[in-house]
């Protein structure tokens, strides 16, 4: 993992994802566990016509287990997916009917309209090399149904900035995002009619929680693939480009070009993300890691690049010039006309 990567917290030359993931071994997993089970007793409603909580999903590897481990709870959850205006894969179509198939949860999809979500992501696109609105939409759209529908408790996956090394703060609570953090406020002066739909009031109601699943369960996100499986979880028919996997973030394929311009600015993209975890919980040698990532890191899928096109009307030349005005060239040169890593920068095993 590249110090370049935002946030990110080293020491002794160990970035803060693996002194967290060390971190397992001091944690008394029983007992989170039983404050899980404890958490979950309170919520129960006992009424066959009230949801106990809202489990927020995607359709993904990630949602069965959470989905099956709240169930296995005793609790009644209401299935909820914030959507896009990109393209889903025709596995995760699947998946994500399946898995409100075997759940037998109520299921509501959020979204916003098409216009307004064509907009921020030009305008993200443009002004930041990045999307920040959908993060505000996938955590905040689920907790203010929860508000309007008197349900106390929002249940997610990871927590990404402990998982992931952004912090060193192991909580079971989603923070609430502030007036003052940056993107938010990007996003209130580039579409004010939006934002009170994408945000949780400051005011909001206390007694509506959301929570981290990751905070009381050792989290794998390989493992929760190989449990989907079992549920009738189907991975992709094939390898993307600049991909080591088959399984992740496959139900929103434009938007998957984040990846890419993640690369483009900070010299890693999805190879590295996943080849680090799978090294940190074991399942990949280092130096085959390394190997993987210098092959796939760099490359673009051409299906993921053209939904992008087709949905925000960009051309490939007009997509090619904004996305070469994020290029960082002091880590990056281009190969016959392809970004590639500089040779001095890489990590040599």
């Amino acid at each position: 993992m590249p110090n370049t990567r935002p946030g990110s917290i080293f020491k002794d030359g160990v970035c803060q994802a693996c002194l967290n993931h060390d971190k397992r071994k001091e944690i008394d997993w029983d007992l989170r566990k039983k404050k899980l089970d404890n958490m979950c007793r309170s919520l129960k409603s006992n009424r066959p016509d009230k949801y106990d909580c809202i489990i927020a999903i995607s359709g993904g590897k990630d949602s069965y287990f959470i989905t099956d481990l709240y169930l296995k709870m005793g609790l009644n959850p209401l299935l909820v997916r914030v959507s896009d205006g990109f393209s889903m894969s025709k596995e995760s179509k699947y998946n994500l009917k399946n898995l409100i198939t075997i759940s037998k949860c109520d299921f509501i999809e959020i979204s916003i309209s098409p216009y307004y979500f064509r907009e921020l992501t030009r305008s993200g696109f443009e002004e930041l090399g990045n999307f920040p609105f959908f993060d505000y939409m996938i955590y905040n759209m689920p907790i203010r149904l929860a508000q309007k529908m008197g349900i106390s408790a929002v249940f997610y996956g990871e927590n990404p900035s402990y998982e992931y090394g952004t912090s060193a703060e192991d909580s079971f609570l989603v923070p609430l995002t502030t007036s003052c953090d940056s993107n938010l406020i990007w996003i209130r002066e580039t579409c004010p009619d939006l934002i009170s739909d994408l945000l949780v009031p400051t005011e909001w109601d206390k007694a509506t929680k959301a929570i981290y699943t990751s905070y009381f369960i050792p989290w794998s996100g390989y493992g929760n693939y190989e449990f989907a499986k079992k549920m009738g979880f189907k991975s992709l028919d094939y390898r993307r480009s600049g991909n080591i996997e088959d399984y992740d973030q496959i139900d929103s394929w434009g938007w998957q070009i984040s990846n890419y311009l993640k690369f483009l600015k900070f010299g890693f993209g999805r190879s590295t993300d996943i080849a680090s975890r799978l090294i940190r919980e074991g399942r990949l040698e280092r130096y085959f890691g390394i190997k993987m990532v210098e092959a796939f890191d760099s490359k673009l899928d051409d299906s993921i690049l053209y939904d992008f096109l087709n949905f925000t009307g960009y051309t490939e030349t007009e997509f090619w010039n904004i996305a070469n005005r994020w290029v960082n060239r002091d880590i990056l040169t281009n190969d016959s006309g392809y970004w590639i890593l500089k040779p001095e920068l890489k990590s040599g095993g």
